[in-house]
């Protein structure tokens, strides 16, 4: 698992490693899987928060000062000091970027897209290798009856695209207890990952709009035939590779034995525990997980398309996500325009592109 640079220069190594088996807690407990945990979720966090706030102490040269505080407004006096409201960002920044590939990779967003990871102001480079196949015709023993033939290779080059996240925040919160820094960073890297997989997904919905691939790749209506012609089309084109459907479960629906055909399904199968099949027809079904739409939370919007289904090479991830640099943070100054609200802004960069020389097919559902 990729470590930004700046985590495996961080010296409180402790501290990280709570964040990161607390990430890694979450995701399972909200899956449903059972978690051997030695302390509740509430020492928890107030164990991480005690560690970060003698970071941040540590870090701003005011560990004495941070162990006499007596009151809350000697907190809140103590949480506007430069050099802490500086570190407790800086902190804070660090502690995403430390479970942010814990996030990544619990993400169903692996099924189609790779990630890799650069240094801020860098590019990542794909060198990609021509998929076609030379054409083998008969010929003489005496003359050359076939015409010259060169493939060429293609190189394609992510640089990144600059996010931002503002929020309203406040060390003061937590230091009163009012808010924990673990779910602060975790909400962070949620909320990155989500516009990470909306991007992707949305970048292989492009890919494969009607616009941009040919009709032998694109299927208007499930059936038995189609399905399998499709696959073996898919897995032809990649030379044999190993293919899979993916698309949500509500898609999925559509990837079952025809009920009116007299099909059973017994109550320890597949669809009765899981709500689809993870193998029709001999290609592996692989659910993707809905995700919101984070510009249409107002009207509980979803992200993916139920009406679509993607067949997929199985050894060529699809979309590339390149992700540059540690997470930034600024913050503005506190009680400007009289408004005591501290909000704080981080940035991250990153970038995600269909870049492949594979070849993949869609069927649409309706």
């Amino acid at each position: 698992m990729y470590t930004f640079k700046e985590i495996a220069c961080f010296e409180n190594k402790d501290l990280v490693e709570a964040m990161k088996q607390y990430a890694s807690e979450r995701i399972a407990q909200k899956r449903g899987s059972n978690v051997d945990v030695k302390f509740s979720k509430a020492d928890k966090l107030k164990k991480i928060d005690d560690a970060y706030m003698k970071e941040v102490a540590k870090n701003a040269g005011v560990e004495a000062k941070f162990s006499a505080l007596n009151s809350d407004t000697d907190k809140r006096r103590f949480s506007q000091i430069p050099n802490v409201s500086f570190y407790a960002r800086e902190i804070r920044d660090i502690l995403v970027d430390a479970i942010l590939p814990i996030v990544m990779d619990a993400s169903t967003l692996t099924y189609f897209a790779q990630t890799d990871f650069a240094d801020l102001g860098g590019t990542i480079s794909y060198h990609l290798k021509n998929n076609a196949l030379y054409t083998v015709s008969k010929a003489s023993y005496k003359n050359r009856r076939a015409n010259i033939q060169k493939v060429s290779d293609t190189t394609v080059t992510l640089a990144g695209e600059n996010h931002q996240i503002t929020v309203a925040t406040d060390f003061f919160d937590i230091m009163c207890g009012n808010s924990h820094i673990a779910e602060d960073v975790m909400k962070a890297a949620i909320s990155m990952q989500t516009q990470m997989y909306v991007e992707a997904y949305a970048s292989l919905n492009g890919a494969m709009a009607q616009a941009n691939i040919p009709q032998q790749l694109r299927a208007t209506q499930f059936s038995d035939a189609a399905f399998l012609s499709l696959a073996n089309r898919v897995k032809a084109y990649n030379h044999g590779a190993r293919v899979a459907v993916v698309g949500t479960n509500v898609a999925l629906q559509s990837v079952l034995p025809n009920v009116a055909t007299g099909a059973r399904y017994f109550t320890d199968s597949d669809f009765v525990k899981l709500g689809h099949l993870e193998k029709y027809k001999g290609v592996d079904v692989l659910p993707l997980e809905q995700v919101i739409d984070v510009a249409n939370q107002s009207t509980y919007g979803l992200a993916l398309d139920d009406n679509k289904l993607y067949i997929i090479p199985l050894d060529e991830k699809l979309v590339k996500i390149g992700i540059f640099g540690g997470t930034i943070s600024h913050q503005d100054n506190p009680y400007d325009n009289a408004n005591k609200i501290v909000t704080s802004t981080m940035e991250k960069a990153w970038e995600t592109a269909v870049i492949t020389n594979a070849t993949a097919g869609v069927i649409e559902l309706s």
